[in-house]
């Protein structure tokens, strides 16, 4: 069985994520693992140096039937990202192990400038044993709701519209810091 590997290299395009991407975050998670990618329009020094080596919290949340994963750098950068297994295919879907093999999943987050593509900063962490157990639960909820496309993007653009980034992150059940602050 061979298996495709995706190599990112800071200064190198990102081969996912083609020039004119939008501004903002998105988290995926399936077999290959958990992502987070922010793509900016020029990020800043600060804001390269946040993503590669600075202090941020995750916030994990679920509303409906809507994961919400969202981080919050020290440089005044944050970022809501909706989530739905539903959304990967079967064959890719993954759920993290059960607690009593558990340690934590890593999550790859990559920063990226919205209008080439190229990568700016590259940084690999762990979250905790509780945070991923409620993932873990949550993940597994949303395979037994029924789901549909269309009702899945009217459920998260209602809620974006019902609650600010602020909003989700003081409600958010799990938190967990990433780093220490300077």
């Amino acid at each position: 069985m061979s298996q495709e590997y995706t190599i990112l290299e800071v200064g190198k395009r990102h081969p996912i994520f083609k020039p004119d991407n939008p501004e903002g975050g998105w988290f995926d998670y399936d077999k290959a693992g958990a992502r987070i990618t922010i793509a900016l329009d020029g990020p800043t020094l600060k804001e390269i140096e946040a993503v590669s080596k600075g202090s941020f919290i995750f916030y994990l949340a679920k509303i409906g039937g809507v994961i919400y994963v969202v981080v919050d750098f020290e440089v005044n950068l944050t970022f809501e990202m909706p989530y739905s297994i539903h959304l990967v295919s079967p064959e890719d879907r993954q759920i993290p192990e059960g607690p009593e093999e558990w340690h934590g999943i890593g999550i790859q987050v990559c920063l990226l400038d919205s209008p080439t593509g190229i990568i700016f900063a590259l940084r690999y962490v762990g979250t905790a044993p509780e945070f991923t157990i409620a993932f873990r639960r949550y993940l597994e909820e949303q395979l037994l709701e029924p789901f549909s496309e269309e009702k899945y993007y009217t459920e998260v653009s209602e809620i974006t519209s019902k609650y600010s980034v602020k909003d989700i992150m003081r409600g958010a059940p799990y938190r967990y810091k990433v780093g220490e602050s300077k």
